[in-house]
């Protein structure tokens, strides 16, 4: 059993990061794709 709480804060940051740079007509070519990393948590993990 694990789980994996996504950093939701973080990936709303960079979401509208991109989102500013593509209206502010700096438009690289290209998709864009930001890593947002994320922890794995389980139990074993929880009593350390």
């Amino acid at each position: 059993m694990a789980a994996f709480p996504h950093p939701v804060q973080r990936i709303s940051e960079e979401l509208i990061d991109v989102m500013l740079t593509l209206v502010q007509g700096h438009n690289p070519i290209g998709i864009q794709q930001r890593l947002v990393p994320f922890e794995v948590i389980t139990p074993e993990s929880i009593w350390n």
